[in-house]
């Protein structure tokens, strides 16, 4: 781990974590494919997690880990509890795919029923009255976005964007009807809310992927 973060600063974790995660679905497609435990696949899963270890470390040192994670306001917000409401649609899944991502890796997520209280020591997003919401010209996914200054980042934007479009049922983005589909997909194969999350989280891991314009990118 040492040899890692001589090599890339915090700021490269953020690339390095988007190659990671993609080394990981392919591993996660490849084991639903193999039925027969092997050497080479555990050793493929070790490999995998002391890596996804490192990259955290590199991500969260221990001197913001101690503090929290605090933005603009002063307020923590680093291994919280995040709620959100039941059913899940755009902007719930995209905004917790976000705070999962970029704001607090280390998350709980919490889904509450449509009359449930949202417990006093969790962050709510994407429902009236949460810490989180849609105001006038933005979205939950957006609101985020301006918090921790992430509206700087061009792909993330752009999700936004979708995201706006997807909530306001408008067509101003050209992807926006087939992620819906693919949403509505995901909604149709899955039994629970983690199981969706995890779905969508693949698919706005793609769009992230398909929108980010590395550095020096031609």
């Amino acid at each position: 781990m040492e040899s890692l973060k001589s090599a890339f600063g915090i700021a490269d974790s953020v690339q390095i974590k988007r190659l990671l995660n993609k080394h990981k679905r392919d591993y996660e497609t490849i084991s639903t494919l193999d039925f027969f435990p092997s050497e080479a696949r555990d050793q493929a899963a070790r490999a995998l997690a002391e890596a996804d270890s490192a990259v955290h470390a590199l991500m969260f040192p221990d001197a913001e880990r101690k503090s929290g994670n605090i933005d603009t306001t002063g307020k923590h917000y680093f291994q919280r509890t995040w709620a959100t409401r039941k059913p899940l649609w755009a902007d719930q899944l995209a905004s917790a795919w976000l705070i999962r991502r970029f704001v607090d890796a280390e998350a709980t997520l919490l889904w509450l029923d449509r009359t449930q209280e949202c417990p006093p020591n969790a962050v709510g997003f994407a429902f009236t009255g949460a810490t989180f919401s849609n105001s006038k010209d933005k979205v939950t996914f957006e609101e985020i976005l301006a918090t921790f200054k992430l509206d700087k980042n061009t792909a993330l934007a752009r999700i936004g964007a979708l995201i706006h479009s997807l909530n306001s049922g408008e067509t101003k983005v050209a992807e926006a009807a087939g992620v819906q589909t693919l949403l509505q997909g995901a909604m149709r194969r899955t039994e629970n809310e983690d199981q969706l999350l995890a779905e969508a989280e693949m698919t706005f891991d793609l769009l992230y992927e398909a929108y980010f314009e590395a550095p020096g990118k031609a």
